[in-house]
């Protein structure tokens, strides 16, 4: 069964407007050896079918294909394989996927997607919520009797001072994926103990979205307080509780038998297991010695139809345009402040070639936005210089303006992420730009390392691949392009692009809206803040057994897993 699902900003702006108007209610064994994977699963035994409780209907809402099978149980472990070495715990400061939905299952937000219907946001911590002020002021009602593992109670100060650290972290604390779309925030106060009230700039589009993902879980401010972040700490009042942490190895929460959600989660713990090699973890999945792949990072395009052709039964969920490589320059320096450098890089890329050589066929030539209700035209993208085809004249024209910038011979090292795909992407590069005079040296580097040099822009060039929290404007608009943002690694400012962004986050009209972003996209192409590669998706994979998991939109949407159960 393969599930393909994509959000359309249409469908967040009815949800939005949906709020402005009215109010939402709401033991294992001992880890294994680095080189071991769990034993072989029994297959799982057929239940009779029982067809489950509808959630409550939104006219935005598409109820998942995804139907469990028989009564929900609770007990056994959920067993999933992860592909790298998990980030720290502060989830706010990190920018990686192996930093943040592993720590999921410990927190709650606000407000959250619903676990059983795509494009839906319910209550969480806030279990109700209305507005005012023309849709600038959200004030939400918080659970009572909520209290985070170490038994101290949640109140309105941790999530006041959890949106404060979004919004305007204080010195030292960088909070790359979410504070760029919360920068959308005024002020934050809580009145009392179960009251939050957020007052906005302007009425957002993204900003309850935005809300929902993975990234703006909510912290302990005592912790916080105590110990200066949460790098070390996992401390949340979600539904499972940090068993263990073993580096390369594995990675085990358990049950949270104090949760406030009665019945929740039904699942005893939830294991990852660490293992790098994609082969090794493909057999893994293939004799289900784990259940389920990590999103995202689930097959190789070849083992992708190896399951397709085999494994009918496995359930598969894919993410289009979701994911992009770009190589950044620091702008702010001699060579790559020079217009015309940046533009001969890009001319000189082909991405039909990318598209085929490094992401196999699987996933889109676009531009600056993700493909879809956003996007420019497929046919005005193919007509674009660095876009179209054939080469010879794009490289014929990059190869004068390296002439006209005295760099013919120019010479640079990339940075890259340590890892075969990544390695992949990096030496297409390096072939693309030596068929334009264009000599490059390719440095390997383990990834925290290099995050923390492209944060800091104490670099020249590297290589990056990121993925988009939701299919909105505003996410790729602010985060990589708007002056001063975190992820803008490039350090890129343009006066025009940065108005033009802000007009966009404004304007509630989607067909006004499409217009400015149109005028963006084409914008940000003649300036060239980095060179960005294809589109491309993600997929993950799950075997029947596994049941009450709905595969949203995007890896950020939501992964707290507390309705999820196996059949044994």
């Amino acid at each position: 069964m393969i599930i393909k699902s994509r959000a359309s900003l249409l469908m967040v702006i009815i949800l939005m407007v949906g709020a402005l108007v009215g109010s939402c209610a709401p033991s294992a064994a001992p880890p294994p050896p680095a080189t071991q994977v769990p034993a072989a699963a029994k297959a799982p035994a057929a239940q009779p079918t029982a067809k489950p409780a509808a959630p409550a209907a939104t006219p935005a809402a598409q109820k998942s294909a995804l139907a469990s099978v028989g009564a929900p149980k609770s007990g056994g472990t959920l067993s999933i394989a992860a592909y790298e070495t998990f980030g720290h715990y502060d989830i706010h400061q990190n920018s990686i996927t192996a930093g943040n939905l592993p720590y999921q299952h410990a927190y709650n937000n606000i407000v959250v997607a619903d676990s059983q219907t795509t494009g839906k946001i319910v209550g969480d911590l806030g279990e109700s919520w209305d507005t005012s002020g023309q849709g600038t002021v959200l004030t939400f009602k918080l659970r009572k009797g909520v209290r985070w593992h170490d038994g101290k109670p949640f109140t309105s100060a941790d999530a006041k001072f959890s949106l404060d650290r979004m919004h305007s972290p204080p010195k030292g604390v960088l909070v790359p994926k979410l504070g760029e779309m919360m920068s959308a925030i005024k002020q934050v106060d809580a009145p009392d103990a179960t009251t939050l009230k957020v007052t906005l700039k302007y009425a957002s589009a993204s900003f309850l979205p935005a809300l929902s993902t993975t990234w703006a879980a909510v912290f302990p401010k005592h912790v916080i307080e105590e110990k200066g972040d949460m790098k070390r700490t996992i401390m949340g009042t979600g539904p499972f509780k940090l068993k263990s942490d073993v580096p390369d190895n594995s990675f085990e929460m358990v049950k949270n038998r104090e949760y406030f959600k009665a019945g929740r989660p039904y699942l005893d713990s939830i294991k990852y297991y660490i293992i790098k090699d994609p082969s090794t973890r493909f057999a893994a999945f293939r004799t289900k010695r784990v259940q389920m792949t990590f999103p995202g990072y689930g097959f190789l395009p070849v083992q992708l139809e190896q399951v397709k052709r085999e494994m009918p039964q496995v359930k598969i969920g894919e993410d289009a345009g979701a994911n992009f490589i770009g190589y950044y320059f620091l702008t702010t320096k001699a060579p790559w402040n020079d217009i015309r450098i940046r533009k001969a890089m890009s001319l000189g890329f082909d991405r039909q070639e990318a598209l085929k050589t490094v992401e196999n066929g699987i996933g889109v030539v676009g531009g600056p936005m993700s493909p879809g209700q956003w996007s420019l035209p497929a046919d005005e993208i193919a007509k674009t210089p660095g876009y179209r085809q054939p080469k010879d004249e794009d490289r014929a024209e990059a190869k004068k303006l390296l002439a006209e910038a005295r760099q013919s011979n120019l010479k640079f090292t990339l940075l890259f992420r340590a890892g075969s795909t990544y390695e992949k992407a990096a030496e297409f590069f390096k072939d693309q730009m030596a068929k334009i005079g264009v000599e490059v040296t390719l440095r390997a580097m383990e990834y925290t390392t290099m995050y923390g040099l492209l944060e800091s822009k104490n670099y020249d060039a590297a290589q990056m691949k990121l993925a988009i929290t939701l299919f909105d404007p505003d996410d790729v608009l602010l985060q990589y392009y708007r002056s001063r943002a975190v992820r803008n690694y490039g350090d890129f400012s343009d006066p025009e692009i940065d108005k033009l962004i802000d007009a966009q986050a404004r304007e509630l009209d989607t067909t006004k809206r499409k217009d400015l972003v149109g005028q963006l996209e084409r914008r940000i192409i003649q300036t060239v803040p980095f060179v960005q590669s294809t589109w491309g998706n993600y997929v993950m994979g799950w075997w029947p057994g596994v049941n009450g998991f709905v595969k949203h939109s995007g890896q950020y949407t939501y992964w707290r897993l507390e309705d999820v159960w196996l059949t044994q």
